[in-house]
């Protein structure tokens, strides 16, 4: 009975504690809306913060040419829209060399082994550009089942979509979040040759 007393004392206190913490505005002789404004208004700041860090981080991937995209929706050419894991469907790149895989979960073989494929290739022109409110970055890629031009345009590091489209018409897109490499968690499945 004590240690549960205790137990209840504790938590008690440091959910008070906590909460004290998290009220940092100074809100003495503010009415409800005030207070309510005031932290709408530091709500919204925390939002561009973290907006503006988010595209840096994209401007500096994108720029640098190494980087990893990993998708969770796939977009086809008559505007289909499929939810897909994120750790099996990614365009990544990393100087010359180019790594795109497409997978599904909905029980087919495909050629890669889990419902898809996945090409490796080389990067040839690869250019990264700013505009106003977006970036983006085109390169073509050399594989062995074709060429393919790929376009990255990014609003923020959340916000990226992928354009794959080949020379006889096809393509897909790929929409997802642009993390450096090194940070990847994704399954490479075996690539077609």
């Amino acid at each position: 009975m004590k240690r549960i007393f205790i137990i209840c004392v504790l938590v008690l206190t440091g959910s008070w504690a906590s909460a004290q913490s998290l009220d940092t505005l100074n809100t003495e002789g503010l009415s409800k809306r005030e207070i309510k404004k005031l932290k709408w208004k530091k709500a919204q700041e925390k939002r561009k913060l973290e907006q503006e860090a988010q595209i840096k981080l994209a401007k500096s991937l994108l720029d640098s040419g190494s980087f990893i995209v990993e998708c969770d929706m796939l977009y086809g050419r008559y505007g289909g829209t499929l939810p897909v894991n994120p750790g099996t469907n990614f365009f990544a790149i990393h100087g010359e060399d180019v790594t795109f895989q497409i997978g599904t979960e909905v029980g087919h073989l495909g050629y890669n082994g889990i419902g898809g494929i996945t090409v490796d290739g080389k990067a040839k022109n690869y250019k990264a550009k700013t505009r106003k409110k977006s970036m983006y970055a085109r390169t073509q890629v050399m594989s062995p089942i074709g060429t393919y031009s790929v376009s990255v345009t990014a609003v923020t590091s959340e916000n990226v979509r992928v354009r794959i489209s080949g020379n006889w018409g096809h393509s897909i897109e790929m929409e997802g979040r642009i993390k450096p490499l090194e940070e990847h968690n994704v399954y490479k499945a075996t690539p077609i040759i």
